[in-house]
């Protein structure tokens, strides 16, 4: 017979690992939102904000085309560069 001899100890189970995000997907009108939404609603009353992929993507890409912008237009000021500006402003809302 194969297999552990009776004095060996069976090997530990691995811990459980946290997941680190979660992708949903699904057809149009398959209840992703509803979903989202539902989750949302059912966290605790911290500053949050819900916001739809898309728009969310269009506000990141008109904060980046504005510091950006702000950059070119000053020489070598010291500033940040605008990924780092765009996430403390984006930390600062939450």
């Amino acid at each position: 017979a194969r297999g552990p001899a009776a004095s060996e100890t069976p090997p530990l189970p691995r811990p459980a690992r946290t997941p680190k995000g979660l992708y949903v997907h699904g057809a149009v009108g398959s209840g992703k939102s509803l979903c989202c939404d539902l989750f949302f609603d059912g966290l605790p009353n911290w500053t949050k904000r819900r916001v739809h992929f898309h728009q969310f993507m269009l506000e990141v890409h008109a904060r980046l085309h504005a510091s950006r912008a702000a950059a070119a237009s000053a020489a070598d000021d010291g500033r940040p560069p605008p990924t780092r500006e765009l996430i403390d402003a984006l930390g600062a809302e939450l």
